[in-house]
């Protein structure tokens, strides 16, 4: 029942019709979560020790991909691993599967590095953004934001002062941590607050982009109506999962159920953290309707089952 119920309500989540039309990796990035999730209680659940090592590998090979887009799906393994620790399930036989799960992430990321070194064939190549987006998110003003100011900086006049790429992002990421130095206590806690209003205020205006490649106007109709849905659909996928996760965690029992939601609010809860420090956009809470549709229909078809009994 559940399958089913997430199902539907991945079917008709409005973000990805919207954004399927743009030529952005969202609605692939999300549904590469999606499927890493998924493998993920799969893993947990499984008893068959077979299984389970099989799982691991493809775990890991599914979050290596997953990097390839964005460097966030690393938080599933690290959220499995805590909850095994929790839920006590911590053994020889595990620690072998994250083992698996380690190397299966590992190795094909330094193959692909070794081969993009190789094909560049001595020039130099991008291989991260991490002290660029760091940089970015240290700027208070922009409440961690993307600006114009920010881009010529770093295009303009690191970029010409390096000799190499590398150079260059390790001398934004060292701008962004004197931002970040420079910033007592309570203005950290509220730069924080600030990027967590950016992602997650108005979810709604996270298909912006539609704008730039429709020719829609912010303030139009269409556009005001299909933000509107978009915002009251996640309002409603949040609203069950908090429910959910309530419910389920005041239940004195020890049950499958509890532990999977369990897992996907450490997933939530290691997503957000993984944007603190970096670059923000309200399109990014794309990625959390992945994980709200699951606790969703979880609470959705524990509600029919006790209907019907």
């Amino acid at each position: 029942a559940s399958a089913k119920t997430g199902a539907l309500l991945w079917a008709i989540n409005p973000f990805s019709i919207i954004m399927c039309w743009l030529p952005l990796n969202i609605v692939c990035v999300n549904m590469l979560l999606a499927i890493i999730v998924y493998i993920s209680i799969c893993l947990y659940l499984e008893c068959d020790y077979k299984k389970k090592v099989s799982l691991s590998l493809l775990l890991g090979l599914s979050v290596f991909l997953g990097n390839l887009f964005r460097p966030i799906f690393i938080v599933v393994p690290i959220a499995l691993t805590i909850i095994m620790l929790i839920s006590k399930k911590v053994n020889l036989k595990n620690f072998f599967c994250f083992v698996v799960i380690f190397i299966s992430v590992a190795v094909p990321t330094q193959i692909c590095s070794y081969v993009a070194k190789t094909m560049a064939n001595g020039d130099d190549i991008f291989g991260s953004s991490g002290g660029w987006s760091f940089y970015v998110g240290s700027n208070y003003e922009s409440k961690g934001q993307w600006t114009r100011e920010d881009s010529n900086y770093f295009f303009g006049t690191v970029k010409k002062k390096s000799q190499t790429i590398s150079e260059a992002q390790n001398t934004i990421k060292k701008e962004g941590m004197k931002r970040y130095s420079e910033m007592g206590m309570i203005k950290i806690a509220n730069h924080i607050a600030n990027k967590m209003s950016v992602m997650f205020s108005d979810v709604g205006d996270a298909i912006h982009d539609i704008c730039y490649e429709f020719g829609i106007n912010d303030g139009s109709f269409l556009y005001i109506a299909l933000k509107s849905i978009v915002g009251a659909y996640f309002m409603f996928l949040s609203f069950c999962s908090l429910l959910y996760i309530y419910e389920s965690q005041i239940d004195k029992e020890r049950s499958s159920n509890k532990d999977v939601s369990l897992l996907i609010l450490l997933i939530f809860m290691g997503l957000c953290a993984g944007f603190l420090l970096v670059e923000v956009m309200n399109r990014y809470s794309s990625v959390f309707f992945v994980l709200t549709i699951i606790l969703t229909a979880m609470f959705l078809s524990k509600k029919s089952e006790h209907q019907v009994s």
